[in-house]
């Protein structure tokens, strides 16, 4: 979406009159007004004005990730302007099915925070809930929603048609994630070397660090019976076979990227039938005599930080 847009556009959702005290000035380009995009909601209108909609199509939602502008006076004579990233999700319901909606958004809310395992405080005001953590003596807003009933879609001519033919103002529900979740979740994973994420936010999960100084048939064989291994337990791996890197450097970029476990497979792993492994939380070092062994074990203590 646009970082600004026509003054005109603000006027007719109601948003002009009601935020202009805290919105920037406006910008004059010909005979035309613009304004730095301060809120989401009357773009989210024009989509969903883009067709004809039926009840058969509600609730409809609608999925932006956008740049807001803010400001904050440090002076008389200077404004700090800083721009923060949002999630938008809107959703355009019957009336009749506010309550669904509500307790189906607040189910996506709820299962996010459980997946990041991020603890929050929940604030139901008027008929705004804010989803926030604790930190010091501040509350950080991490994600709210707000129930806009019809005023706004009414000023704006949103209309949908229902089963009786006649035509309606859908109500309007307005979802915000912010980046300080984002923020919030990294660093309590993030631990001096880089990374510690759970796995399903990882690319891999394993690495394959070959170290191999011998063009060897049997050492690629043998790779390639590990690396064929994990794909059928369905294990996330990446091998690197790089040659520019010393086995230090490679050790050090994938625990940077928060893979967590690494395994070393060299000639001499080849000629003893052995494959090591090493757990980048815990540093613990094990040794393992087959494939299909390493594939099962690897799953299982995988599966502990999923």
């Amino acid at each position: 979406m646009f970082k600004f847009c026509s003054l005109n556009l603000y006027k007719i959702s109601g948003h002009w009159d009601h935020y202009k005290e805290n919105m920037f000035p406006v910008m004059k380009v010909d005979e035309e007004e613009f304004v730095l995009r301060p809120m989401n909601c009357p773009h989210h209108m024009l989509v969903y004005k883009n067709k004809l909609h039926s009840y058969r199509d509600l609730p409809y939602r609608v999925y932006s990730r956008v740049i807001n502008f803010n400001s904050a006076k440090i002076s008389d004579s200077f404004i700090k302007t800083f721009e923060y990233y949002i999630t938008v999700f809107a959703s355009y319901v019957e009336p009749d099915n506010i309550s669904k909606e509500l307790q189906a958004i607040s189910n996506i809310i709820s299962q996010l925070f459980c997946t990041l395992k991020v603890d929050v405080i929940r604030k139901d005001i008027n008929q705004k809930v804010i989803y926030s953590v604790n930190i010091g003596d501040d509350d950080i807003i991490l994600c709210d929603y707000t129930l806009l009933q019809s005023e706004a879609t009414h000023l704006s001519k949103l209309l949908y048609s229902e089963k009786t033919g006649s035509s309606k103002h859908p109500s309007y529900i307005s979802c915000r994630i912010y980046d300080s979740l984002f923020w919030y979740f990294l660093s309590f994973h993030f631990d001096g070397v880089g990374f510690r994420l759970p796995t399903m936010f990882l690319p891999y999960e394993v690495v394959i660090i070959s170290i191999n100084n011998h063009k060897n048939c049997a050492y690629d064989d043998y790779l390639s019976q590990i690396e064929e291994s994990l794909s059928n337990n369905k294990i996330r791996f990446i091998t690197d076979n790089s040659t520019t890197e010393t086995v230090g450097e490679k050790h050090y970029k994938w625990e940077k990227l928060g893979i967590p476990l690494r395994l070393e497979v060299g000639y001499n792993e080849c000629l003893k039938n052995n494959i090591i492994v090493i757990n980048r939380y815990t540093r613990e070092r094990k040794v393992f005599c087959s494939a299909i062994e390493i594939a099962n074990e690897l799953k299982n203590v995988l599966n502990t930080w999923s």
